[in-house]
């Protein structure tokens, strides 16, 4: 997969650049095209039957195209934007890393938290086996045969074995949960750019389909512009 900020990059090139660019613009000028020509033709049938309702229904419809004109207008501003927007604006924490864009911040973030967590999983694990290796270490003492068999530290190892155990399943979740986090971030960012947030601007032209191809355009804006921020 691209870097992700590349793709988001990538969208604003226009047409005549990269084909997730062209399947922007391809997917809501069909949609748009075939809606216009679909109101057009009811439009002539309400005024050759003089069908007052068909009329009005065209006249709802155009405002609803309106809308999606709208909507692709701002969505098309937004990614735009967010292209070349730095958390380090906002965010001091990010201030010595000029040129890095939002979507590999977000990305990165991930990155070193898993790699964080991975790490202290390999201590957590190394403090388990010389643990256990105390607490079963047996010291033999007996000479002529009577004498002494003991494991003086399994008392004290005990404990310790099992606090190292909760925090290893502790972090075990923790890493998983991060994971998820950035396999869901990329899978957003790279399929609603690609695939969903065309699909939810043809869907949205249509009055069958207007609820949901409304539904995934929210869903693409919570990804695209809200998500980044919230782990920022």
């Amino acid at each position: 997969m691209a870097n992700l900020q590349d793709l988001v990059v990538s969208v604003t090139q226009g047409a005549g650049g990269d084909p997730i660019a062209q399947s922007w613009f391809a997917a809501a000028g069909v949609a748009l095209v075939a809606s216009i020509t679909i109101l057009a033709f009811i439009y002539i049938l309400g005024n050759f039957f003089k069908n007052q309702n068909l009329t009005n229904y065209v006249k709802f419809e155009i405002y609803e195209l309106l809308v999606t004109i709208f909507l692709v207008l701002v969505l098309g501003v937004l990614i735009n934007e967010m292209a070349t927007f730095t958390p380090g604006t906002i965010f001091p924490s990010y201030s010595n890393q000029q040129g890095v864009g939002l979507y590999k911040a977000t990305e990165d973030y991930f990155l070193v938290v898993g790699k964080i967590v991975s790490g202290i999983m390999d201590t957590n694990y190394a403090a388990n086996i010389i643990v256990d290796h105390a607490a079963s270490t047996t010291p033999y003492a007996r000479p002529m045969g009577v004498g002494l068999v003991a494991t003086p530290f399994a008392g004290l190892a005990s404990p310790i074995k099992q606090l190292l155990y909760n925090s290893l399943s502790t972090l075990a979740i923790g890493y998983l949960v991060n994971q998820a986090q950035l396999f869901v971030f990329q899978f957003a960012v790279y399929g609603f750019l690609k695939f969903y947030l065309p699909i939810g601007i043809f869907l949205r032209c249509f009055l069958p389909t207007r609820r949901l191809g409304g539904t995934i355009i929210a869903i693409a804006c919570g990804f695209l512009f809200f998500f980044p921020f919230l782990i920022l």
